[in-house]
C-alpha cells in the first residue's frame, strides 16, 4: 500500500536475551544457550487467551485439498522476494525467514523461531548470535536438490541483499561471522529495538544461492525451504503451490505436515469480482486490502457459515499539515483543526469499518495510546478552537483559508465532512481532488493540508517515530523539526527493554500532541473472511503472505 509494507514490529524484551561479553569485537558467549521454546511460552501465556483463538478448531484435521486466494487490484509479477516489488503473498510458504511473527492474535508482533531454533543478544544490543535448525533442507529440486540449510546461506542471502536486493537499507550496515555450520553471528553498529521485527518482514527470507547462479534472478524460479514449493507459475496470473514432501514437521495426527496438498493463489479482475467470488464459495480468503464493513455484513447475512474477522489497518489517517507552508508552523493553528473534529463523526460515516486512533495506530497496540485516552486526547472543543484561531490572528473578518487536497481513491464523503466540521469554527477549507493517490501529493511536499493515511504502513515503532518525525528524516514529510522529539526519538530506537522503551514512546506521543504535529482521526478496518470449510489457520497481519496455511486444513462438511 506504501513504501514500506506490514512489517512487524517485535516486542524483543521477552525474547532479548542477553549472553555476550563487552569488549570492542565482543566474542561469543560461553554462557549456556537460553531455553528460548520456554521463554515463548512464559511470553504467550502472559499475552495471549488461550481457548479464545478463533482460528483453533476442536474437530479432527482432513487431509488434501486445494486452498484458493483471490487478489483482486494486485499483482504477481514474479517470484524474485528480493526484487521489488517482493510477492510476499506466498513468501513464507515456498520459503522460511530467520524469524517470524507468532501470530496468535491479530496485532500480535512478537516473534518466534522459524529458521532460527533460538537467538541471543549481546547487552549492548549490537551483536545477535543466532542458533540455526539443522533438521532443514531445500526442495528437493534442481539445481539446489534438497541439500541441507546452513549458515552460509543466510550469509550468502545477506551478501546478495546488501549487493542488490531490495532489503538494501536493513543489511547495509550488518556485519556476519558463521563460527559453525549452524550459527551466525550478525553485528550492528548501534542498538536497534526492531531488529528482530525486521528479520521477521515477510520478504526478508533466506535464498538459495544455486538458482541465482544459473537463472540469474529469483524471479522464475522458487526454491526455499518451507512447507510447499512452487508447482507453476505465470505471471500476473497465478501461482500454484504443492506440499513439500519431506517437510519435517508433524500435524495432529501424527504425520507430516501440511494437510492441504495444493494453495493456488490468482488474480480477480477488481473489488466486485472478489466479493462473488467469497460469496460463491469460490476462495477461501479474500485479498490484501480487504472488504468494505457494508459487503462484508451483506456477505455474513448471506453466507452465516463464513468465517469473518477484522484487521487493524496500520495507516492512521488524518490530517496531514505542513508545517513548512505559513501559517502551518504556528501549533495554535495546528491544534485549532484538532480541536474543531469531531473524528467519532468521521468513524460514523465509516458505518464501523473504521476506529479512533492516536499517532501510533491501535494496530501496533502494545506502544498505542488506548482508545479512551485518544478520545479524551482529542475530544471537540469548538469554542477553544476559535480562540487558538484568534490568538494566532484569524478572525471571522479574517479567516484561515487554505486547499485540502485528498487522492482520487480517498473517500470524499471524509472529505467534505471534516471540510463542514472545521467551518464550523471558522476556517475556510477548498476541497481539490488530486488525480494522483494523497501519499504521493504529501511526499512531494505539494500540499498546505492533505486527508491521507499519516506515514506508511508499519509495525515498526520506529518506522512512525523515527524518519517520520525526527528533523529532516526520510519521511518526515510534515516537515516537523522539534529538538525534543529528535532526542527522544533516538532514544526509544535504541532502548532494548520494551518497557522502558515504551514509556519514551509515550512521552513521545504526549510531546507529539503539545506540538499537534498532525491530527490523527482513524484507523481503518479490514473485513475478511475464510470459507466454511477452512480450519485451523492462524490469522496474519492483513493477511499478505498466508503464513498459517501450513497448519490448516479444508474440512467440506463443515459447510
Amino acid at each position: 500500500m506504501f513504501g514500506w509494507k506490514l512489517l512487524f514490529v517485535s516486542l524483543v524484551g521477552g525474547l532479548l536475551l542477553a549472553g555476550c561479553a563487552k569488549a570492542p569485537s565482543p566474542p561469543l558467549s560461553p554462557s549456556p544457550e537460553p531455553d528460548l521454546a520456554k521463554a515463548q511460552e512464559q511470553r504467550q501465556g502472559a499475552v495471549c487467551d488461550p481457548g479464545k483463538e478463533h482460528y483453533r478448531s476442536s474437530a479432527a484435521p482432513v487431509r488434501g485439498g486445494t486452498f484458493k486466494h483471490m487478489l483482486a487490484g494486485s499483482s504477481l509479477p514474479h517470484l524474485d522476494l528480493s526484487s521489488p516489488p517482493g510477492n510476499v503473498y506466498i513468501a513464507p510458504q515456498v520459503y522460511r525467514r530467520l524469524v517470524s511473527g507468532r501470530a496468535c492474535y491479530y496485532e500480535d508482533v512478537v516473534m518466534e523461531p522459524d529458521l532460527a531454533r533460538s537467538w541471543q543478544v549481546s547487552p549492548d544490543g549490537r551483536v545477535w548470535t543466532f542458533k540455526l535448525r539443522e533438521d532443514v533442507r531445500w526442495h528437493n529440486k534442481p539445481p539446489v536438490n534438497g541439500r541441507p540449510f546452513t549458515a552460509d546461506d543466510v550469509a550468502w542471502t545477506i551478501d546478495h541483499q546488501k549487493r542488490e536486493g531490495g532489503l538494501q537499507s536493513y543489511w547495509a550496515s550488518v556485519t556476519h561471522e558463521q563460527p559453525d555450520p549452524y550459527t551466525i553471528v550478525l553485528r550492528i553498529p548501534d542498538p536497534d529495538a526492531d531488529f528482530l521485527g525486521k528479520l521477521g518482514q515477510n520478504n526478508n527470507v533466506i535464498l538459495p544461492r544455486e538458482v541465482k547462479e544459473q537463472f540469474k534472478d529469483f524471479k522464475s524460479v522458487g526454491i526455499g525451504t518451507g512447507p510447499f514449493m512452487v508447482k507453476e507459475f505465470k505471471t500476473d496470473q497465478f501461482a500454484l503451490l504443492e506440499r513439500n514432501p519431506d517437510w519435517k514437521e508433524l500435524g495432529e495426527d501424527g504425520k507430516p505436515l501440511p494437510y492441504i496438498d495444493n494453495i493456488q493463489v490468482f488474480l480477480g479482475s477488481d473489488y466486485a469480482a472478489e466479493v462473488a467470488a467469497m460469496r460463491t464459495g469460490a476462495v477461501d480468503l479474500n485479498g490484501v486490502q480487504g472488504f468494505r464493513k457494508l459487503d462484508a455484513d451483506l456477505l455474513k447475512q448471506s453466507n452465516p457459515k463464513l468465517i469473518g474477522y477484522s484487521d487493524t489497518v496500520a495507516a492512521v489517517w488524518g490530517l496531514h499539515v505542513n508545517h513548512g507552508r505559513p501559517p502551518f508552523g504556528d501549533p495554535r493553528v495546528r491544534k485549532a483543526l484538532a480541536f474543531a473534529i469531531n473524528g467519532d463523526d468521521v468513524i460514523d460515516n465509516h458505518r464501523g469499518g473504521a476506529i479512533r486512533s492516536g499517532f501510533l495506530p491501535a494496530a501496533i497496540r502494545d506502544y498505542a495510546w488506548p482508545s479512551e485516552k485518544v478520545r479524551e486526547k482529542f475530544k471537540p472543543d469548538l469554542e477553544q478552537a476559535k480562540k487558538l484561531l484568534a490568538d494566532a490572528g484569524y478572525t471571522p473578518s479574517k479567516p484561515l483559508e487554505f486547499v485540502l487536497k485528498s487522492g482520487p481513491n480517498e473517500q470524499q464523503s471524509d472529505v467534505e465532512l471534516l471540510q463542514k466540521q472545521i467551518e464550523a469554527v471558522g476556517i475556510r477549507a477548498r476541497i481539490s481532488i488530486e488525480q494522483v493517490a494523497s501519499s504521493v501529493v504529501v511526499s512531494r511536499g505539494d500540499y498546505e493540508v492533505a486527508y491521507n493515511a499519516i506515514t506508511p504502513s508499519s509495525y515498526f515503532p520506529d518506522r512512525w517515530l523515527g524518519s517520520a518525525i525526527r528533523t529532516k528524516g526520510s519521511q518526515n514529510f510534515i516537515n516537523l523539526s522539534d529538538p525534543k522529539l529528535d532526542e527522544l526519538s533516538t532514544a526509544q530506537a535504541k532502548e532494548m527493554d520494551p518497557a522502558k522503551r515504551k514509556q519514551i514512546i509515550d512521552q513521545i506521543q504526549d510531546q507529539m500532541y503539545e506540538q499537534m504535529a498532525y491530527v490523527p482521526i482513524m484507523n481503518r478496518l479490514y473485513f475478511r473472511f475464510y470459507s466454511c470449510r477452512t480450519r485451523g489457520m492462524k490469522p496474519t497481519h492483513q493477511s499478505l503472505d498466508l503464513r498459517g496455511v501450513d497448519r490448516a486444513w479444508l474440512d467440506q462438511s463443515a459447510c
